[in-house]
């Protein structure tokens, strides 16, 4: 722009004041066209009034859409596999309330171990099931995304031994 404020008044590009009480100011290097400060002011308004208007927009279409996105509740089913390469099975079901993780796991449908507890953050999955069976605990670190969760698994038995593996997890749909 070719104009300065100082000391509330307008100045012009050559250091002069504006002749005129309105105190009119080129816009532009090439533009001869004189604007009232008061035109300047609404055309700042308006400008100022659109935009925030769009990101209000933006916002009310955005946050729900990532919201929506990171529910784990439901059913799960998919492999364990640890690092000495024997895999097997693994059913999981979740139920989300906020951040929090609670449901149960076990291998199948039918064998489930209850207690599971954990926490989500943003598209990170973290929680632990212990075995009904044999006394194991499974402490998963997984990353949603879409219908998969998948990530690391470190379990621990009941005589103190400890491995790790990946888990992989489809959402069963019905």
């Amino acid at each position: 722009m070719s104009f300065t404020f100082e000391s509330a008044s307008l100045v012009r590009k050559d250091g002069r004041e504006p002749s005129s009480p309105s105190r009119r100011v080129f816009i532009g290097a090439r533009s001869h066209k004189p604007v009232n400060r008061s035109e300047l002011l609404s055309t700042f308004y308006v400008w100022f009034f659109m935009k925030t208007i769009l990101l209000f927009l933006f916002l009310c279409v955005a946050l729900p859409v990532a919201a929506a996105a990171a529910d784990v509740s439901g059913k799960w089913s998919g492999s364990v596999t640890p690092e000495n390469g024997d895999g097997g099975s693994a059913y999981v079901i979740l139920k989300q309330s906020g951040t929090a993780i609670t449901g149960s796991g076990g291998s199948d449908a039918n064998d489930q171990w209850p207690g599971l507890e954990g926490t989500i953050d943003g598209n990170k999955v973290s929680f632990q099931v212990k075995s009904t069976a044999d006394g194991t605990v499974y402490k998963c670190t997984l990353v949603l995304n879409g219908d998969h969760l998948k990530g690391d698994v470190a379990f621990t038995t009941s005589d103190g031994q400890s491995g790790k593996g990946s888990l992989d997890l489809k959402r069963v749909t019905q």
